[in-house]
């Protein structure tokens, strides 16, 4: 059994105020630098901040991802919820287990999730069973539920897609020439690419994450619904013995009444022989037709018992079938799903390992730059020497003309 933890309680000793007093002080003996200090002094690195509809555009993904997460943690809690009665069909004992492990099974909790906003809010205050219509329309809802939840993740990746289009992912300047030539160009973009890789690797992760959950709450689904698949075959074929069973002993019972009113005598003869007519009579009903044996009301019986059976075993048919066709359609999806996260998995592979690429390159980068001002202070070094070089000369050619 998991923990739960609803409220994070602070902890008992508080040492806020101590924390903000040695704050105050070590500022009082490190104050920042003046204007005219930092003016003449080095120069000071400030944050770039991103463009502005960068900023939005990486906030409606966020958002969009959080709106998905609730949709999907709401409906596992509804799947969690509903289960119980969803399953219980008619078997006490059927009952009794499921309620064990419904004890046993924990249900997620989140406290973002809006129940106004769900499509399942009408089921919470449904206590009463649930009815083979209302199992098909619970059923009806949570597929379309999950196939908007996959669209809208799809949605997410082609998003991601085009970001991908449009953001510096090859570092063409990290070239020497580039070095050389605009070397902060060439750090803003070696930045620019690490950062690109880092949100590649976060959004990945976080697609993966909501196909995980997806899955999660397809897997349930398609577990109950076979669940109740099963109990209806079960149901049907015990139906289906019951009624064989009672036919059997009512057309048992006849005979045997039949037999008992007209039980004919046995004839013994004097040399120990002996003649059974009923043993005769049922040796001549072989081959016959048992009809003429029966009277208008016990074949007007047992015709509509046959009828009652076989509309029974049809209408159980008819719900097997359907019941079929939702599961294969739940299948679908879950092996929809089951692709995205592998597909996921595999992205999220390769962009780690493209991050670490990056990371190394971006590491030459800088250290191509640093021999890029090494170099070019040598070059400035040398370049004064021969200015010097040639005044002196010039100075001497002069003063010996």
């Amino acid at each position: 059994m998991a923990l739960r933890v609803k409220n994070r309680q602070p902890p008992k000793t508080d040492l806020t105020s101590d924390f903000r007093s040695l704050v105050s002080q070590r500022g009082g003996q490190y104050p920042p630098p003046s204007g005219a200090a930092s003016a003449s002094g080095s120069k000071i690195l400030q944050r770039r901040d991103p463009p502005p509809n960068v900023v939005r555009a990486q906030q409606q993904w966020i958002a969009q991802a959080y709106v998905i997460r609730k949709h999907i943690v709401s409906l596992l809690a509804f799947l969690f919820s509903i289960r119980r009665r969803y399953l219980a069909l008619g078997s006490k004992t059927r009952v009794h287990q499921l309620r064990g492990l419904d004890d046993e099974t924990q249900t997620p909790e989140d406290e973002e999730v809006d129940a106004t906003s769900s499509a399942f809010t009408k089921w919470k205050s449904f206590t009463g069973p649930l009815t083979d219509v209302q199992r098909d329309e619970i059923d009806f809802q949570v597929k379309v539920v999950v196939k908007r939840c996959l669209e809208s993740i799809k949605d997410l990746e082609r998003a991601e897609e085009a970001r991908k289009k449009t953001a510096p992912t090859t570092p063409t300047a990290l070239s020497p020439l580039n070095s050389l030539l605009a070397l902060s160009t060439a750090r803003d973009s070696s930045t620019s690419i690490l950062a690109s890789s880092l949100i590649s690797a976060h959004r990945s992760s976080v697609i993966q994450y909501l196909s995980m959950l997806l899955s999660k709450a397809s897997s349930l689904q398609s577990d109950m619904q076979e669940t109740r698949l099963c109990v209806q075959r079960e149901k049907s074929k015990t139906l289906a013995n019951t009624r064989t069973q009672h036919r059997n002993e009512g057309v048992g019972s006849t005979s045997s009444s039949a037999a008992t009113v007209a039980a004919p005598t046995v004839i013994k003869g004097s040399v120990g022989g002996s003649f059974n007519p009923e043993l005769e009579s049922e040796s001549g009903l072989v081959g016959k037709d048992i009809s003429t044996q029966l009277s208008a009301a016990q074949i007007e019986m047992f015709e509509n018992e046959s009828s009652e059976l076989i509309k029974s075993l049809e209408s159980e048919l008819a719900a097997i079938k359907k019941a079929e066709s939702r599961l294969y359609e739940i299948s679908e999806l879950q092996t929809q799903v089951v692709q995205q996260l592998e597909q996921q998995s595999e992205i999220t592979d390769q962009l780690l390992d493209e991050a670490i690429g990056v990371g190394t390159e971006v590491g030459k980068g800088n250290e191509e730059l640093r021999k890029a001002r090494q170099r070019s202070r040598e070059a400035d070094k040398f370049l004064s020497i021969f200015l010097v070089g040639s005044g002196l000369a010039l100075l001497f050619l002069h003063w010996m003309d």
